[in-house]
C-alpha cells in the first residue's frame, strides 16, 4: 500500500511539474526526443492560442455583421421614408405651383382689368376736367361785368368775330388763330382814370391754373396789344399751383379765384399806358 501511495505521488508530481517530466522523457527517450517533445507541446499550445483567437475573431466579426445589418436595415427605412416625404414633397410642389399659375393667370385678368379701370377713370376725369372748365368759362362770361364791374364801366364780353375784325389787318392767320383761341375777352372803361382809358382783359381759364395758362394769357394779351393799348393778361380757376402763383405775381398777371381779384392794382402799373 506504501508503494502504491508513493507511486501515486510520483506520477501526480510528473503531471503537474514540467521540469521533471523533461528530464524523464529525456532519461527515457534522448535529448533529441524530449526537446521535440517540448516542441509539439509548444506547437500544441500555440495552436490552441490561435484556435482561440480565431474564435474570438469569427465571433466579433458576426457581431459586427449583425451590427451592420441592423445599421442596413435602419438604412434602408430612412431612405424609404425619405423617398416618401420626397414624392409627397414632389405632389405638392406640383400642386403649389399650379395653383400659383392659376393665381398669376387671375392677377394677370385682374392687372388688365385695373388698367382698363385706370383709363376709364383717366377718361372720365379728363371729361369732368373738361366740363369744370366749361363751365368755369361759361360762367366768368356771364359773371365777368359783375366781377370787374367795381373797377370797369360798361364792361362786356367781346364776341370772337369782333375781335377779328379788330386785329386781320395787322395779325397773321396763326397769330389771328392763336388770339382767338382766348377762352374769353373783355373789355371796359376805367372810369375812375381821370381819362377813363379803355381797357381789354385777356383771361384764360382752367380748373387749375398752371405755368402754362399763365404764359398763354401773356402770349395772347401781346398779340391783341399789337392793335390796342392796355392790355391786361388774367387767369381763373378752381386751383392755382405755386409755379403759376409766382410767375403771375412777377409778369402782373391778374388772378381771378372766387370772384376776388389778386393783383389787380399792379397789372393797372404794369399794363395800362393812360394810367
Amino acid at each position: 500500500m506504501a508503494i502504491d501511495h508513493l507511486l501515486e505521488q510520483l506520477l501526480d508530481r510528473i503531471r503537474h511539474d514540467p521540469d521533471l517530466r523533461r528530464q524523464l522523457a529525456q532519461l527515457l527517450f534522448g535529448r533529441e526526443l524530449a526537446q521535440l517533445a517540448d516542441q509539439l507541446a509548444q506547437l500544441a499550445s500555440l495552436v490552441r492560442s490561435l484556435a482561440e483567437s480565431t474564435q474570438q475573431g469569427f465571433q466579433l466579426l458576426a457581431e459586427r455583421s449583425s451590427l451592420v445589418e441592423r445599421e442596413l436595415a435602419t438604412l434602408r427605412r430612412v431612405v424609404g421614408e425619405l423617398a416618401e416625404q420626397q414624392r409627397a414633397t414632389t405632389a405638392q410642389i406640383a400642386a403649389l405651383t399650379e395653383r400659383m399659375e392659376r393665381v398669376e393667370g387671375q392677377i394677370a385678368q385682374m392687372t388688365a382689368a385695373v388698367a382698363l379701370l385706370a383709363l376709364s377713370v383717366q377718361r372720365l376725369d379728363d371729361h369732368v376736367a373738361r366740363a369744370r372748365s366749361w363751365y368755369l368759362e361759361v360762367r366768368m362770361r356771364d359773371r365777368a361785368p359783375a366781377i370787374f364791374g367795381s373797377w370797369m364801366d360798361a364792361t362786356r364780353v367781346v364776341p370772337p368775330m369782333e375781335i377779328r375784325r379788330l386785329v386781320r389787318e395787322s395779325l397773321t392767320r396763326s397769330q389771328l388763330q392763336r388770339l382767338l383761341d382766348a377762352d374769353i375777352i373783355v373789355t371796359g372803361e376805367l372810369d375812375e382814370h381821370p381819362a377813363t382809358p379803355t381797357v381789354w382783359l385777356v383771361i384764360e381759364v382752367s380748373t387749375t391754373v398752371d405755368a402754362s395758362d399763365v404764359e398763354r394769357a401773356l402770349t395772347r394779351a401781346d398779340l391783341l396789344r399789337r392793335v390796342v393799348p392796355n392790355v391786361i393778361p388774367v387767369v381763373t380757376g378752381d386751383q392755382l399751383v405755386d409755379q403759376a402763383r409766382k410767375m403771375a405775381e412777377e409778369e402782373r398777371v391778374v388772378i381771378v379765384r372766387d370772384g376776388t381779384l389778386t393783383g389787380w392794382d399792379e397789372a393797372i402799373e404794369q399794363w395800362v399806358v393812360a394810367a
